[in-house]
């Protein structure tokens, strides 16, 4: 409904402000088809999900790319 989309967009202009290595840069919020999304860098390389199944990363691991961003 419309407080969900109102909340989404809030949400992702939040996001276009935060700037960290480990996270993917959100460059605009849009309205696409009646529905937001999320203009964001594009990222080489495997899916998130994919990666963790792939590697399968201790919890610690995953903590210190967080902390320490990602190269």
């Amino acid at each position: 409904g419309a407080d969900l989309r109102a909340r989404l967009l809030q949400e992702g202009q939040l996001q276009a402000r935060l700037l960290h290595p480990a996270l993917v840069t959100v460059r605009d919020v849009l309205e696409l088809g009646g529905g937001p999304g999320l203009l964001m860098d594009y990222v080489e390389g495997p899916s998130l999900d994919g990666w963790l199944s792939a590697e399968r990363p201790s919890m610690e691991e995953r903590e210190r790319e967080i902390l320490e961003g990602a190269p």
